[in-house]
């Protein structure tokens, strides 16, 4: 009787065990669950003469044509603070660090956009985008965000303008249907960004 008891204890023992092995793995994530990316939302341009007159200017104005060329003025029209554009971003859109900016074109000053973004994914892999589309490697031709080129066989360099397809390709986030690609000195080629 009492070899009895102690059997029946083992199995509701080994039973509960194994309930509760059977619980936790059911209920553990699987490794290979998608996960969706969050993407960046467009807020829209960003308005500079408000914003210099918040920091005590009398409004905005150009040096030059390019996206660095953004001066906040004196009463007088005098160029006085360059234009931090991610500050005057944050500023407009209250964002604080989930905010930034970015263009497409730094030749054209008026192409700042603004962008709510969740997560700083890291920097483009320029040189593995090169091979992958059949190009021997990358490299660059100055010192700018734009001098990238995939370099050929033959010699020949292809304009890489599209640091966007990049972060794409190298970051893979499943469920993403596109990125933030921003430099934050375009006077840098390693300044490139990729968020999400």
């Amino acid at each position: 009787m009492k070899r009895n008891i102690a059997r029946l204890s083992g199995i509701v023992l080994l039973l509960a065990l194994c309930l509760s092995v059977t619980t936790f793995v059911g209920t553990t994530p699987s490794a290979h669950a998608a996960v969706q990316a969050s993407q960046p939302q467009l807020l829209g341009n960003v308005k500079l003469d408000p914003y210099c007159r918040s920091l005590g200017y009398a409004k905005a104005g150009l040096a030059d044509s390019t996206y660095y060329g953004w001066r906040c003025l004196n009463a007088q029209g005098s160029s006085v603070a360059t234009i931090n554009m991610q500050s005057a971003c944050q500023w407009q859109y209250q964002g604080g660090a989930n905010v930034t900016d970015a263009t497409n074109d730094f030749y054209n000053a008026s192409s700042a956009l603004c962008y709510r973004i969740d997560a700083y994914r890291g920097v483009p892999d320029v040189q593995g985008y090169c091979q992958a589309s059949g190009f021997v490697r990358a490299t660059t031709v100055g010192s700018t965000a734009y001098d990238w080129r995939c370099v050929a066989v033959n010699g020949f360099l292809l304009n890489i303008r599209d640091q966007l397809g990049v972060c794409l390709w190298t970051y893979h986030l499943p469920g993403a249907t596109q990125m933030l690609a921003r430099f934050f000195n375009f006077y840098s080629t390693t300044s490139w960004q990729c968020w999400s």
